[in-house]
């Protein structure tokens, strides 16, 4: 075994890049783990969404590099599509890229701050050994053991992290099947799609973008829903009739992820992500907002930074990092909550057929756009600025 780390941080994603690049750049010994080969594939939009998570990844990594950008490099909005009821335009300038290339321009911030990093590193088990962590990895094939006083859990809808800590709690999942074609829908290119199928419920059933001269269609629902609601076949039968889809079009490639449904347990309060100096983060710890408005990387990052905060201020006081945590983490709870409203509402004006859930839509969209970094607070503990 190596010698003692002061952090592990468990997936190399957005919001394990900026824990990993803030406990570093505090001084502590920071080791992050991802247990596929770096650059790596993702399973999502790209889009830097909200003003809040545009201005914090330039306070935390610097301005975007424009060559990591995809085309087009910024979208001009989102267009609201509900099936049988019409469309919306919602205008709002953001800023999208493959997942694959913004991730590893993190991975190397979080680098260049002095963090370590291990690709091809699954991590098998975490064990509470006393007052430390051991951590199981497998890394390159090669079993070998890492011993930490602080842990974050970055890893994803099924971290293992969580898995090893609580091994009793079971929680839902929907899934994402991301399908990608040459060339083009009779969608605008500048906008990204959203659409909703009024009977299945208030979350989008897919949505449809372009990255340059390939088109990405995302299908999403609850596990074991797929095939009960036939998704796939209504996806591109409305594809087909009103947007120039070609259903005999074979996709360049296929790929799926899981995402945590873990809203109603985080805002009872019947499941915490955090247990003494181990704190989970982004989708391993459920801190991603509904589907019907998501932004997950904006509550990846924000999580992270808090997370690194409270392990920081741990390190410091020599009192559980959880206890700060906890209470960090108060405001994303509150904004999961104010989501819940809206999508409440949302329900009612599906129940009722009622037309005016297109200005409903609208009005939850611009409120999680238009959230900014000054409606939150989160302390600059352990960060440098950036010239």
């Amino acid at each position: 075994m190596r010698d003692m780390l002061d952090v592990v941080v468990v997936g190399a994603g957005p919001g394990g890049s900026v824990a990993a690049k803030r406990c570093a750049e505090y001084g502590l010994k920071t080791l992050l783990l991802e247990k596929r080969r770096l650059p790596r594939d993702k399973v999502c939009s790209g889009m830097i969404m909200s003003h809040m998570i545009q201005t914090l990844i330039e306070k935390e990594f610097g301005q975007i590099p424009e060559e990591i950008l995809s085309h087009p490099k910024y979208l001009s909005g989102l267009v609201l599509h509900v099936i049988g009821m019409g469309s919306k335009k919602v205008e709002h300038k953001m800023p999208i890229a493959l997942r694959k290339d913004l991730d590893y321009w993190m991975n190397r911030r979080a680098r260049e701050a002095g963090a370590e990093i291990w690709d091809n590193a699954e991590v098998t088990e975490v064990i509470e050994a006393g007052e430390n962590y051991i951590v199981n990895v497998k890394k390159d094939k090669i079993e070998q053991a890492v011993e930490a006083k602080f842990i974050i859990g970055a890893d994803g809808a099924t971290s293992a992290v969580r898995k090893s800590i609580f091994p009793n709690f079971r929680n839902q999942y929907s899934q994402t099947i991301q399908e990608c074609y040459q060339g083009t829908l009779d969608l605008e290119k500048e906008y990204f799609h959203f659409f909703y199928f009024p009977e299945i419920g208030v979350a989008p059933s897919f949505d449809a973008h372009y990255k340059g001269d390939i088109f990405i269609i995302d299908m999403i629902a609850k596990i074991g829903d797929f095939k009960k609601l036939n998704l796939p076949y209504r996806v591109k039968n409305i594809l087909s009739k009103e947007y120039g889809f070609d259903p005999n079009r074979q996709p360049l490639w296929i790929r799926s992820c899981l995402q945590p449904l873990m809203y109603k347990e985080l805002t009872s309060g019947s499941f915490s992500p955090y247990k003494g100096n181990l704190l989970l983060v982004g989708e391993a710890g459920g801190l991603l907002m509904p589907l019907m408005a998501g932004d997950g990387i904006r509550e990846a990052v924000w999580s992270g930074i808090l997370a690194a905060i409270s392990i920081i201020e741990g390190a410091k006081s020599g009192i559980k990092a959880d206890r700060f945590y906890s209470n960090r983490l108060a405001q994303i709870l509150k904004m999961l909550e104010k989501i819940y409203f809206w999508r409440m509402k949302i329900r009612e004006q599906i129940i009722k057929g009622d037309k005016q859930i297109l200005d409903v839509l609208e009005k939850l969209w611009q409120e999680t756009l238009n959230i900014s970094l000054e409606d939150i607070s989160i302390p600059r503990i352990g960060i440098k600025e950036h010239s």
